[in-house]
């Protein structure tokens, strides 16, 4: 079950601004260019232009921010503050632990507004889930434990360990085991072939 919670519910879905692709309007690059002119002045090899990552980041966004534009923008101005002043062969050196450890608010806030909004690049399941299971997925994202629980999902290894970080985490790992539960039944996509 164990993967299906990962799978099903995209577990530690942030990731950086950079990266993507397509436009977006004018409006939804606000935060963005802020975002990428810290990007830009890190001086990292491998880093995309301002514009590109501006264009990306937009993108990105752009369907959050249709429902959720401030906490979306948070989270954007949250990763800016936490970006580190390290590089490494393919542009700023992220740790996305420490990011997130900064922004717990703010991801928080932007994970369950953002939890049943529909990405054009969402596979099938994830789309499914974001529309049956809206709840329950807003229910795990704004549980007080998910940070924890996603943090020891994610670096624990073996079953033992694994299964550790449900009791460590029972509220967290109860309302991620009902949002697999809905996702098994009400989204024939999510259902092993």
């Amino acid at each position: 079950m164990q993967r299906w919670v990962v799978f099903v519910i995209g577990m530690l879905t942030v990731a950086s601004c950079s990266g993507g692709g397509g436009g977006a309007a004018a409006g939804d690059l606000a935060a963005c260019n802020s975002y990428c002119q810290v990007r830009e002045s890190k001086n990292c090899p491998g880093e995309p232009s301002r514009n590109e990552c501006s264009s990306d980041c937009g993108a990105k966004y752009s369907a959050d921010r249709a429902s959720c534009a401030s906490e979306t923008d948070a989270w954007i101005a949250c990763q800016a503050q936490a970006l580190p002043n390290q590089c490494d062969a393919y542009g700023i050196d992220e740790d996305y632990q420490t990011t997130l450890a900064a922004c717990g608010p703010q991801v928080q806030a932007y994970q369950v507004c953002t939890a049943c909004t529909v990405q054009p690049n969402d596979n099938p399941c994830k789309a499914c889930t974001k529309t049956e299971c809206c709840s329950e997925r807003q229910a795990y994202y704004g549980d007080a434990e998910t940070a924890g629980y996603d943090q020891c999902k994610a670096t624990c290894i073996g079953s033992a360990e694994c299964d550790a970080c449900v009791t460590q985490f029972p509220n967290a790992a109860a309302k991620a085991q009902a949002a697999v539960d809905c996702a098994l039944a009400k989204c024939t996509s999510c259902q092993s072939p």
